[in-house]
């Protein structure tokens, strides 16, 4: 131990001495307070941390442990324990900044915790001394490198100095008064520089839809996938479990009258109207017959079921909001009147401030007289934004030059159609696979996959005509890019590099998705959430997908060498999980980065540590400690892929496993694919 060279151990000790140090400062001086670091202390703070950096690289010869710093071993250390705080984070739930910690260690507030800062101040100050050893002397092979890196850190330090200088105020306007005044997250009063003018607010519906409800639980039948009818425009009939339901009357406009018995609805044009309707259940199975109104209710009307027997009641739910719409005019101190409308996705920006439209009095709905905004004001966003630039631009540059280098060295559409495309999709895929491993012409390898992939893909298309919308919301529909990706996959990595067998296990990997979302098919329809309303939401989620691909193909091929492969692993072998692990990072890189993007656009922050997004980051750094350890230690063969099989169970947790964890459920908004 501390024997020159440090390696792992005196990496991990390290960073848990910056944990015990942390949990120190933790318990004498309470939670970090980031405002402390307002403007202009956080531009010192800043100065000073680059000066240091610039002295401890001078010294790096003469100090050893500022050396070390820039070494690979470090870089991996520190990236693994921040991966570990990450997964904490993400386990347990965050509560905000003005609330006291849940726990009595203080991992329900990770931002303000200081083992969490420390270890992250420790990655920072590692990537750094890596980005000035690299740079000096400046050679023109070094700047994908150098864009990566400069990138991130450019993208961390700013992001986080800049925090104490964003304001983000919430806004309470009502229709037809002017607002100038916006609370903060301690409820403090604030007057602004400007005026919002609330003219008009308007909320566009999806249709309403019919449930059956078990009346003993109140929950949706049937129990693990429930079915719904969508009460579409000329929809007058349907099934729901062995109920035949048929519309007899139906009354977009309705208020509920007291009968003697029950309920009954007539036209009501006016505010707090309801809609309902008139239908007819008959059990197919025994005949039983119902008739009544149901009805959806509002602020003003109660909603009315229908009960159908003794466990079983016909119920119409809220009606889902497809999007809500402001009409302000905005009134600034220097006399500009500026009139537009703001909607999710799509914020208003002036005079340094971007105003997004947040919610509304969900008691009223579609009838709501009140608006919510919110306000932020972020002076450090550009610094962020060119970060995030210049990291994009450095993995272009990365995979153009990779490229380089290796060529000079070497409406009608539905679910209940989807086995038929797939199994058409899959034999061409099996039959491509097969016409790979027998060495037949790599024309008929492409000119197969192809036809697979093109015919898988027009299901795809066909199915987002339909649904109106990308399918792309829930976990089958998912797993249905998922399908076609690992082909693709297959197919990018035969031409690259001649693997006979990476077709085959592309093809069964893909099978075992096609077979999952045929014998559990999930609810698929047109309704979208507001937020996932976005230009974003299509690349974001693509990109993802494919990086999903390369990384299992990855995984399945670390399988295949740790447990499988009766002779010692070559080379060239751990040279293929090598390249799809960078071609699959860097599209993670690039999801990640697009959807902090969309973020910023829809709700105000590009990164709020929402469990999804913490996750993400774990996995994220998993697999640049596995980059960093294969760079390091080249002959560690069977160690690296270990560490390529944690960060892909981190990946699994990254991608659906969020959705069965206590800490998200209720806080984060990448839970809507269980709905």
């Amino acid at each position: 131990m501390w024997k020159k060279p440090w390696r792992y151990k005196e990496g991990f000790i390290c960073g848990a001495g910056l944990f015990v140090t942390g949990l120190l400062l933790q318990w004498s001086v309470g939670d970090i307070r980031w405002g402390l670091f307002a403007w202009p202390v956080n531009v010192i703070v800043l100065v000073l941390f680059l000066l240091l950096l610039a002295c401890m690289h001078g010294f790096r010869r003469r100090v050893y442990c500022f050396g070390w710093l820039s070494h690979y071993t470090a870089a991996v250390s520190s990236l693994v324990c921040v991966a570990v705080v990450t997964v904490v984070m993400g386990l347990v739930r965050q509560v905000p900044s003005t609330q006291p910690s849940a726990d009595v260690i203080g991992f329900s507030k990770m931002l303000s915790f200081w083992p969490f800062v420390l270890l992250y101040i420790w990655l920072v100050t590692v990537l750094g001394l890596t980005i000035l050893r690299v740079c000096i002397p400046l050679k023109l092979r070094k700047i994908p490198f150098l864009l990566n890196h400069v990138g991130l850190f450019v993208a961390l330090l700013t992001a986080t100095l800049g925090n104490a200088d964003m304001q983000r105020l919430r806004m309470i306007t009502q229709l037809g008064k002017t607002e100038w005044r916006a609370t903060n997250e301690d409820g403090k009063l604030t007057e602004l520089p400007l005026a919002i003018e609330l003219k008009e607010f308007t909320i566009h519906e999806y249709p309403p839809k019919l449930m059956l409800i078990n009346n003993e639980t109140g929950q949706a039948l049937p129990k693990d996938v429930p079915e719904h009818l969508l009460l579409e425009e000329k929809v007058e009939r349907g099934r729901l479990l062995d109920w035949d339901i048929s519309i007899l009357q139906s009354i977009p406009m309705a208020a509920s009258v007291a009968a003697e018995d029950t309920l009954k609805f007539t036209e009501f044009h006016s505010m707090g109207a309801t809609y309902a309707v008139y239908l007819k259940a008959v059990n197919a199975t025994s005949g039983q017959s119902k008739e009544g109104w149901v009805s959806c209710g509002s602020f003003m009307f109660p909603y009315k079921a229908l009960r159908l027997s003794e466990q079983t009641s016909l119920v119409m739910p809220e009606r889902e909001p497809q999007r809500f719409v402001s009409a302000v005019t905005v009134y600034t101190q220097s006399g500009e009147v500026v009139e537009d409308t703001i909607e999710v996705n799509r914020p208003l920006k002036i005079f340094g401030w971007n105003i997004y439209q947040l919610s509304y009095d969900e008691t009223k709905g579609r009838w709501s007289d009140v608006s919510v905004f919110e306000l932020v004001r972020d002076p450090w966003l550009p610094a962020v934004y060119a970060g995030i630039i210049m990291m994009v631009l450095g993995l272009l540059v990365c995979q153009c030059t990779e490229r380089n280098r290796r060529k000079k060295g070497g409406d009608g559409m539905s679910w209940d159609y989807f086995a038929l495309f797939a199994i058409v999709a899959l034999l061409f895929w099996g039959l491509g696979a097969f016409a790979a491993w027998r060495g037949k012409r790599p024309v008929v390898v492409y000119t197969l996959t192809c036809l697979g992939l093109a015919v898988f893909f027009s299901f795809i298309v066909g199915m987002w005509i339909s649904l109106e919308r990308p399918p792309m919301r829930t976990m089958g529909e998912t797993r249905l890019w998922y399908s076609f990706f690992l082909p693709l996959a297959g197919i990018i990595t035969y031409s690259r590099w001649r693997y006979k067998w990476i077709l085959g296990f592309s093809s069964v990997l893909s099978l075992v998705f096609v077979c999952i979302n045929i014998f559990r098919p999930e609810i698929h329809n047109k309704t979208l959430m507001p937020a996932l309303q976005s230009p974003w939401f299509t690349p974001h989620v693509i990109v993802y997908m494919f990086a999903y691909a390369m990384l299992g193909a990855a995984t399945v091929m670390a399988v295949y060498l740790l447990w499988f492969k009766k002779k010692g692993i070559e080379r060239h072998e751990m040279a293929l999980c090598d390249n799809l692990t960078y071609v699959g990072l860097a599209f993670m890189t690039l999801g990640m980065l697009s959807g902090a993007v969309w973020a910023k656009a829809a709700w105000g922050h590009y990164w709020a540590w929402d469990p999804k997004e913490t996750w993400a980051a774990a996995t994220w750094f998993s697999y640049l400690a596995y980059i960093h350890f294969r760079l390091g230690c080249p002959a560690a063969y069977r160690k690296a892929l270990f560490g390529l099989l944690v960060s892909f169970l981190l990946l699994q947790m990254c991608w659906y496993g969020i959705n069965y964890l206590p800490s998200a459920q209720g806080v984060s908004v990448h839970t809507y694919n269980l709905n």
